[in-house]
């Protein structure tokens, strides 16, 4: 009998094919890498690094100065190249292509205009609803990252999270109603005041 995947995948599989599955197909996810393998990194080496919007981004290590490294985003200017210091900012360090190119693993059907519950936690952190405006997709590959547009203290921002980090995203309602037992009640009258919110603000 098939049985669901324990890393909260989509998918189910007999109990046969499961390890193997979790092994090539839906490895845990890891928002960022140690220390230690930051502290490692060379110049020229690739990287996945988080912007100032939360998106993940193929980059290359350009200079090293200490815990502090220069990022150039492949494939853009070099004006938004940026110094970062691991210390300060692991969470902006990851493996390449490990979240930039990772595909989602959960949360398969949902499309631009769905609710989720965001925790923006490189902005704002705390769970709030918020409405997928953009899919990360790119003639490399499709990861599951997800531009999300969210309100917070009167105004509405812009987050790129990974559909797979539980830390982030979350189903509509389970994080911001009290749990999922008010979300058939109450979510659609939240997704309605966080829409009127939104179109006031100039949000389309």
């Amino acid at each position: 009998r098939p049985i669901p995947c324990p890393l909260q995948c989509s998918k189910s599989m007999k109990p046969r094919l499961m390890e193997s599955h979790m092994d090539d197909d839906c490895k845990e996810f890891e928002n960022h890498m140690t220390l230690a393998d930051a502290y490692a990194l060379r110049v020229h080496d690739k990287i996945d690094h988080r912007d100032q919007v939360g998106r993940f981004l193929c980059a290359t290590v350009t200079e090293k100065r200490g815990s502090n490294l220069k990022i150039h985003y492949d494939g853009w200017s070099r004006k938004w190249d940026v110094w970062s210091d691991c210390e300060q900012k692991i969470h902006r360090f990851a493996k390449a292509g490990s979240i930039s190119k990772r595909p989602a693993h959960r949360f398969n059907s949902l499309k631009k205009g769905d609710w989720v519950d965001i925790n923006p936690t490189q902005r704002h952190p705390g769970w709030k609803t918020g409405e997928i405006r953009r899919l990360d997709r790119k003639k490399s590959g499709d990861s599951g990252q997800v531009q999300v547009v969210y309100n917070a203290q009167d105004k509405n921002y812009l987050y790129w999270a990974h559909l797979d980090d539980v830390h982030e995203i979350a189903e509509f309602g389970t994080m911001t109603s009290g749990g999922g037992g008010d979300a058939g009640d109450g979510g659609g009258n939240i997704a309605n005041q966080c829409k009127q919110q939104l179109l006031a603000m100039g949000f389309p």
